[in-house]
């Protein structure tokens, strides 16, 4: 099975940027993707779908992560 991994890259779109900010803001989306625990839901998706043919599912933005 695919292994569902994701990366990030911090682009700042101006040249005069507090470099500590942007630091601290990619480290909280860091943080947050990985409360997520993306791999383990694209798996379970994935296997729901193998075995029943299709996913149902909501989809929640909590503070601390993604929440299905």
């Amino acid at each position: 099975m695919y292994r569902f991994d994701w990366y990030m890259v911090a682009e700042p779109f101006t040249e005069t940027v507090n470099e500590e900010k942007v630091l601290t803001d990619f480290n909280k989306a860091l943080t947050y993707f990985d409360n997520s625990n993306i791999k383990r839901l694209c798996a379970d998706f994935t296997l729901s779908v193998l075995r029943d043919g299709v996913y149902y599912g909501y989809a929640y933005e909590g503070t601390e992560g993604i929440i299905v």
